[in-house]
């Protein structure tokens, strides 16, 4: 009964050290700049009326913040400018990645390379379910700072 306290005890105690261990670690590196990048994810489809202004949007926020940001695009067949919109920007903003897929399984797949890979996603949006809505921006703003 003792001996099964004393572990009890042990543990509490190596778990307190290993959170305040971590909080320390992760306190250091936030002064120091050493965050790892962060990768935002958006999903669009026959967008070019809102993407350049989503993406110039994004690409401030990431820039201004604290932690290195970038963001990936999957476009998913569009058929409007969408591509070319998204292309053009990255071309000025090196941060920013177009990647085409012709449907929803590739679109799966590739979703699956990008976390296989270790890329630390912090935020991923499907504007073609929701839109582009003012929380992005600020959540993004957030999440870089």
């Amino acid at each position: 009964m003792v001996l099964a306290g004393l572990v009890i005890w042990a543990l509490a105690v190596y778990g307190a050290w290993a959170l305040v261990h971590s909080v320390v670690l992760r306190w250091q590196q936030r002064i120091n700049g050493q965050l790892q990048p962060m990768a935002v994810v958006l999903i669009v489809q026959n967008a070019e009326a809102q993407v350049e202004g989503v993406l110039r949007s994004l690409m401030q926020v990431t820039a201004s913040g604290q932690r290195e940001g970038y963001i990936l695009v999957f476009d998913v067949a569009s058929c409007d400018d969408t591509p070319a919109i998204v292309q053009r920007l990255a071309m000025q903003f090196p941060q920013l990645t177009l990647v085409s897929v012709a449907d929803e399984r590739e679109l799966g797949w590739q979703l699956q390379s990008v976390w296989a890979s270790g890329v630390r996603v912090g935020y991923l949006c499907d504007l073609r379910v929701s839109g582009w809505h003012p929380q992005l921006a600020r959540d993004v703003r957030l999440l870089c700072s």
